[in-house]
């Protein structure tokens, strides 16, 4: 590795504009990324209004060449106004290092905004041996289930913003560095705020993977590339040489690739490195002829294997006439035309695999007007399902109602994923007949699959993972109450039925639930056994109190009015740091009025 490294950093300042008192960009660097941009980044990774200052949250922007490692600084800005200082620097800058997230930190932090043009800044190499010697079996554990593709939540208080940014350094040194062009983490996210943050402190449980300390969170019996990973991390006795072979699988990656970060640590990626471009084109187009072969001689086994194969070159950069080569390969041997006699699973890994070269990860509307043609005339449903799945970071530009036809959709939602259709109905771009349609998909499939436990136990995680979409059904239906606690309570009651016990009903009102009252009145509506009082005292309310940070003596004048158990149950805070973030008043209305409201049902509820 070279000593250090040199970048250019675009820059933007965001905050309170003057002119109109709302939030946005107020200065940038405006060359390759412009204001629009910038306010993109920061709205799409927000954390929440932050309790304490500092906090730094790491993410990412745009595919393939144009990728870029974000940072981005909230800070004490104006009075009790926040800041936050955004950075942008090219993922292919830091790979030559590569850099570590807690020397990007270090050399900007004292970085002073607004100023002139982009930034240029030194940065030392990742040092193996200074990480290798903190490593804890905890860290490996959230590497391992970040490869499940659930975003993770470490729930630890009373660590120092240095000590919580040395932690994802350390949990993200034990993923392939690649995976940096696709990772978001945050020292810090609200248990309050719908956040698309993959990795993150907070000092309350989330809907995630909570990560307790001292605690190892069992992985799915699903994930079996998570499990061999785990394996393979764990056979490694120099910690140093698995950090350093790790940073040195720097080909850009996104968490639905686990397959590929199995290949960077046992060995069995097959793409030639340092190979000409015609040699890697005529691995991908053997391995196109070979899949066509398996699929006419009914042979799986090797089908599968020659999969397995393709993979390995999704992460391999293609030039645009090579994987016009491979489209014109599938549309000559039918790899994507629709047809019965294979399993849906085996339909979904090819498809997976072939998309990956001929695509890439990001979708345009060219490319998807010739999938079409190679695939008979239009985007069946296992087909637009794989295309989702493949377009990771891109799926905010497929644009469901302008890409697919009425049938393409119906056949889209019907192959989707449980997981994928929540992910759909929660995105804040999706349309509210598409978010109904998504709905109603969701509940028949709940229906059909609610006698596997296996799949019931998904279903659940599924939803935990997007606050049971009580802010995309509050969204969608807006002012409508009752509507909102009938959508959810049908959701819960799909998702769970029978299972919908105590330990749930603690787990929503623990989480999320304090924002959303339709998911509170829904989660009790849903819980057929006794105790939902005792539930609603030992997790809502001494969850409000906590999320509020209000001080001991004030929370017990609440909750002993309420619920003077609950006391028992609750973590009072240290005093706050920082000078809150002032609200404006009519939030402040509007959380007097929600209060209100559930001290009455808590009264009624214990009473």
């Amino acid at each position: 590795m070279p000593r250090s490294v040199r970048a250019t950093a675009e820059w933007a300042l965001w905050g309170r504009r003057a002119a109109d008192q709302e939030h946005g960009v107020l200065a940038c660097s405006d060359q390759g990324l412009r204001a629009a941009d910038f306010d993109r980044i920061v709205n799409r990774f927000a954390t929440g209004a932050p309790v304490s200052l500092p906090q730094v949250t790491l993410a990412w922007a745009g595919g393939a060449v144009e990728a870029r490692v974000i940072l981005l600084i909230q800070e004490q800005g104006d009075g009790a106004l926040v800041d936050t200082r955004v950075f942008a620097l090219k993922y292919t800058d830091l790979a030559q290092g590569p850099v570590s997230y807690e020397d990007l930190y270090e050399a900007l932090q004292d970085v002073g905004l607004p100023r002139e043009g982009p930034i240029e800044v030194e940065l030392p190499a990742l040092d193996a041996a200074r990480i290798a010697a903190r490593l804890t079996k905890q860290a490996m554990g959230t590497a391992v289930l970040l490869l499940t593709g659930e975003a993770v939540c470490v729930v630890e208080d009373g660590l120092s913003l240095r000590e919580r940014l040395r932690r994802l350094d350390d949990v993200a040194a034990l993923l392939p560095y690649g995976m940096r062009a696709r990772l978001s983490a945050a020292t810090w996210t609200s248990g309050t705020a719908a956040h698309r943050i993959r990795l993150s402190f907070s000092q309350a449980p989330q809907d995630a993977q909570n990560v307790y300390a001292g605690q190892f969170v069992p992985l799915p019996p699903d994930a079996k590339a998570a499990r061999r990973y785990l394996e393979l991390l764990a056979s490694y006795e120099n910690k140093e040489t698995l950090v350093a072979t790790l940073a040195a699988a720097d080909e850009p990656m996104h968490f639905g690739q686990a397959d590929l970060a199995v290949a960077a640590l046992d060995g069995t990626a097959r793409a030639p490195v340092g190979v000409p471009v015609e040699a890697v084109e005529g691995f991908v187009v053997a391995l196109l002829e070979r899949c066509a072969a398996a699929l006419e001689q009914g042979d799986t086994t090797d089908l599968l294997r020659a999969v397995e194969e393709l993979k390995s070159f999704t992460a391999v950069p293609h030039a645009d006439e090579q994987r016009a080569r491979y489209r014109r390969v599938l549309g000559e041997r039918r790899l994507l035309a629709e047809g019965p006699g294979l399993d849906e699973r085996v339909r979904a890994e090819l498809y997976g695999a072939l998309l990956g070269p001929a695509i890439g990860d990001h979708p345009t509307e060219a490319a998807l007007k010739e999938l079409r043609a190679v695939a008979g005339g239009r985007l069946h449903g296992a087909l637009a399902a794989a295309l989702w799945r493949s377009f990771e970071d891109g799926r905010e530009e497929f644009r469901l109602d302008r890409d697919l036809t009425e049938q393409e959709l119906s056949g889209f939602l019907t192959h989707l994923p449980f997981s994928d259709l929540v992910e759909l109905a929660a995105r804040e771009s999706t349309e509210q007949a598409l978010f109904l349609s998504a709905v109603e998909a969701l509940e028949e499939r709940a229906a059909r699959e609610s006698r596997d436990r296996r799949g019931s136990a998904r279903m659940a995680r599924a939803l935990q993972g997007h606050g049971h979409l009580a802010g995309a059904v509050e969204r969608h239906l807006p002012g409508d109450g009752e509507a909102q606690h009938r959508l959810l309570s049908a959701l819960l009651q799909a998702a769970y039925g029978e299972g919908f016990g105590f330990a749930e009903l603690e787990r929503i009102l623990s989480g999320s639930a304090v924002s959303f009252p339709a998911l509170v009145t829904a989660a009790i509506a849903s819980y057929r056994g006794t105790g939902a009082g005792e539930a609603f005292a030992r997790s809502f309310l001494t969850g409000l109190v906590e999320r509020q940070s209000l001080t001991e003596e004030s929370g017990r004048a609440v909750l002993d009015k309420l619920a003077p158990a609950a006391s028992a149950y609750t973590e009072w805070p240290r005093p706050p740091a920082a000078a809150p973030v002032r609200r404006r008043p009519a939030a402040l209305m509007a959380m007097a009025g929600w209060v209100l409201a559930v001290a009455a049902l808590a009264l009624y509820l214990l009473s």
